[in-house]
């Protein structure tokens, strides 16, 4: 028996239903599974999943400034290594710019669904 397949016998129509909406990475369930209504295609669920963990996580500036805080009591190697990559300009740069698409994507939706009850209305 594989992995998922224990994971099913185990928790029944939930994992069934996660794997089926790609929330799992890695053998590793992210997050718990959602009820969608409707037809949901597994690229825009993957999507949700994506954006919702991007909204929830920290920054990269509180990261980065947790790992400085961390790094003056106790300059362990491997704590300046994690520092240092998350100081990194480039770090800060794409976690902006993934926080940025997803709040985008979260307007369009928005607006979308207040079009669409300005015209069902």
């Amino acid at each position: 028996m594989d992995y998922v397949a224990g994971w099913r016998e185990a928790t029944g129509a939930v994992v069934e239903q996660a794997v089926s909406f790609g929330t799992w990475f890695g053998g590793v369930r992210m997050r718990p599974a959602r009820t969608f209504i409707g037809e949901v295609d597994e690229a825009e669920a993957s999507g949700q999943v994506w954006r919702d963990e991007v909204r929830v996580r920290p920054t990269a500036e509180l990261d980065r400034d947790a790992l400085a805080r961390l790094v003056e009591v106790d300059a362990d190697p491997f704590e300046v290594e994690l520092y240092e990559r998350a100081a990194d300009p480039q770090v800060l740069l794409i976690d902006r710019a993934q926080r940025s698409r997803a709040g985008q994507y979260a307007r369009h939706v928005q607006r979308l669904r207040e079009r669409q009850q300005r015209q069902g209305s």
